[in-house]
């Protein structure tokens, strides 16, 4: 019978992962630690600094339905914690070799040993409070499940994806994975969207939409895709209480909100955490716990839905329009090359005879500061003070040693004592404290071939100086950077090799709005 249980709550190495560290969770883990080999079949182990168990509970957690998450029978009313049958530990433990150490406050640590589900040792050990589980041979005894383990790469990215599924709505917590030795996953404690960008993505950034609201007792929280799709659902999180969720109901809502936004056959990004009263929503439907019932399903989908609408309805496309900067900024370049106006604060859109233009505005004024600088054609402005830049002893023997060449660029310098330099002008597209940072980075500069370092300087001149990607340009800028470019004749690389323009030919426009062309 134990078995048949274990069947039930146990399916592969994820779901040991899964109910170990929600185990965690309960205990008020503020780190754990998840190491496994081979995908999680031959051994997995998971460590947390919660509240540990006495050597009494510890006994017990190993018995079927014994729990410490439910005291009364109204608790099943109103359940918060991730676990609560009493299942995960001794369904575990019938279908491996099972080592259980722990330690709460003001008790002795203990260490059990099961195989098999029997209890063969039990001794002391000194150990920090918090608790230790490691799991091997998962399944050694039902050979016949042991043998439709997928292989272990399948297997371990259900492992990661089970972490992450509970690590996205708990920030707060450090969660490590590594397999056979090799870290996989470090999240350290973040906020809730840094959280989500290291999982996902840094360049998620400025693609996300935060949601945030509020309906009686109901409360909506989380993130959503702009303007960015998928080709499947696993982008699509959706939490009751943190506790992650199989929802039908909240994919159609995703699937109808999205239906005119993204091309048929994608999905969108979404992160929600619905935060619901523990009496209206049932938890105990499925043994995984994956699946849930609201008393009042109705209210719970319109308030989705309504919340999903309106923050998707604010004007993103309108916003979007908005930032085209068009006001007195179209005119003609040669090569029949019309300027339609300045994107976001960050490109720069171009008609052309057969398409559009659109340029990353810094990798466009990045190559073109290149281009000056290797005919020595930076300009220099005198400083009205001389300003005193202290760096290491050692940084300023190097930067001495490229004095000349520092000087063609446009940086007056002398030295003024061992730990010293004394600034007379600077390039005029540098900012002073833009030209400390160069000189930090010049003097950290590694020992080499003198032409390759100097294309290092040059790049990193380049760099610094060009317009930051969020900047507004005026429209007399944006056209000597474009008659510039096509002087250069149209390069369409940084220095760094990034490309500075997107190319989109009239076909590809046809194609796209499927227009015969």
């Amino acid at each position: 019978m134990a078995k048949i249980a274990a069947g039930e709550v146990i399916e592969r190495p994820f779901s040991v992962v899964k109910e170990l560290v929600e185990n965690a969770l309960d205990a008020g883990a503020k780190k754990i630690t998840v190491q496994l080999e081979e995908g999680g079949k031959r051994s997995i182990m998971v460590r947390d600094d919660g509240e540990g168990m006495s050597p009494e509970d510890a006994e017990l957690a190993l018995m079927h339905h014994a729990t410490s998450k439910i005291q009364t029978e109204e608790d099943l009313e109103k359940i918060l914690t991730y676990g609560f049958r009493g299942e995960a530990l001794p369904s575990i433990a019938s279908v491996s070799k099972l080592t259980l150490i722990t330690k709460a406050q003001g008790y002795e640590g203990i260490s059990l040993y099961v195989e098999g589900g029997k209890l063969l040792s039990k001794r002391t050990v000194g150990v920090p409070r918090g608790t230790s589980v490691f799991v091997k041979e998962l399944f050694f005894n039902l050979p016949a499940r042991r043998k439709f383990l997928k292989g272990t790469k399948t297997e371990l990215e259900a492992c990661i994806e089970a972490l992450v599924r509970l690590a996205i709505p708990k920030p707060q917590v450090f969660f490590e994975l590594s397999h056979e030795g090799k870290g996989l996953l470090l999240l350290p404690p973040a906020s809730a969207k840094e959280r989500v960008l290291l999982l996902f993505g840094k360049d998620l950034e400025d693609k996300l939409l935060e949601v945030n609201a509020e309906r009686g007792s109901l409360r909506l929280e989380g993130w959503i895709g702009k303007e960015f799709y998928w080709g499947n659902t696993r982008g699509i999180y959706f939490f009751v209480n943190d506790r992650y969720v199989r929802e039908k109901g909240v994919l159609q809502i995703l699937n109808e909100v999205y239906s005119d936004l993204i091309p048929r056959g994608t999905y969108p990004f979404a992160i929600l955490n619905l935060k619901i009263p523990p009496e209206e929503v049932d938890v105990n439907v499925h043994p995984t716990k994956m699946e849930v019932r609201f008393l009042e399903p109705e209210k719970v989908y319109t308030f989705i839905k309504e919340t999903l609408k309106g923050l998707l309805g604010k004007g993103e496309s309108v916003g979007l329009f908005e930032s085209l900067k068009t006001e007195n900024l179209s005119f003609q370049l040669e090569g029949n090359l019309k300027v339609i106006g300045q994107l976001k604060e960050g490109f720069l859109l171009v008609e052309a005879p057969n398409g559009l233009l659109i340029f990353d505005q810094h990798a466009l004024n990045e190559r073109i500061l290149y281009e000056r600088g290797k005919k020595k054609r930076f300009e220099s402005n005198p400083l009205l003070f001389p300003l005193v830049v202290e760096l290491e002893e050692e940084k300023i023997k190097r930067i001495l040693t490229l004095k000349g060449f520092l000087e063609e660029l446009g940086l007056q310098f002398e030295s003024f004592g061992p730990k010293s330099l004394c600034l007379r002008s600077i390039p005029s597209f540098l900012k002073v404290e833009e030209v400390k940072e160069i000189l930090h980075q010049i003097g950290s500069l590694q020992e080499g071939i003198l032409e390759m370092k100097l294309e290092e300087i040059l790049k990193l001149f380049a760099c610094k100086g060009a317009r930051k990607f969020n900047e507004f340009l005026p429209q007399e800028e944006i056209l000597a950077l474009l008659k510039e470019w096509e002087e250069l004749g149209r390069p369409k690389t940084c220095p760094h090799g990034r490309p500075l323009l997107w190319e989109i030919s009239e076909r590809e426009l046809l194609r796209y709005f499927r227009r015969p062309s």
